[in-house]
């Protein structure tokens, strides 16, 4: 069986990672895919990730107490560089260097906090980025038990890797 994706691609630069009720997030990102098709075939350009972040907070703001539950990390790279926005139920968009979503972002931000730097080697990055994660499943139930790590770069995302918890604990574990 494999396991279920958290990191969805929303288009070749941008990537979006949700928490809350799986069926208001698929709805949501295909209406936002939407969107942005609507946008980049009427604009001719793709759509930035400020505007996305815009789009998809707008939507969520207009059926504030409907029971939405949506919690979105939007990264991506458009004409303005990297950009990094949350994205919650009730329209709350903000952009931000570091984000964690989902009921284990606690304890991720217990270790990005402390050792997250901008000008972090990639090699170090994924590393922080994959304890992080790996961390905060080991505490939460609803995590999940699997790690993918993606990179976004101006020519467009990547995928970098994909680990077990349970290996990437053993490993940063001291003997």
């Amino acid at each position: 069986m494999e396991a279920s994706r958290k990191v969805l691609p929303v288009h070749a630069r941008l990537l979006a990672t949700t928490s809350g009720t799986s069926a208001d997030c698929a709805a949501w990102l295909r209406a936002l895919r939407c969107q942005l098709a609507l946008r980049r075939q009427a604009d001719g350009r793709e759509p930035g990730v400020a505007e996305a972040a815009a789009l998809l907070a707008g939507g969520l703001r207009a059926l504030r107490g409907r029971g939405l539950c949506v919690a979105v990390a939007l990264c991506g790279w458009d004409r303005a560089g990297p950009g990094l926005w949350y994205v919650y139920s009730d329209g709350t968009r903000l952009p931000l260097d570091v984000v964690a979503v989902g009921s284990g972002s606690p304890y991720a931000y217990g270790l990005l906090d402390g050792a997250y730097r901008p000008d972090m080697p990639p090699a170090a990055a994924y590393a922080l980025a994959r304890h992080a994660v790996a961390h905060a499943a080991r505490r939460d139930a609803y995590s999940g038990g699997c790690v993918d790590v993606f990179h976004v770069r101006q020519s467009g995302w990547v995928w970098v890797s994909r680990g077990d918890v349970g290996d990437i604990i053993s490993q940063s574990m001291p003997v």
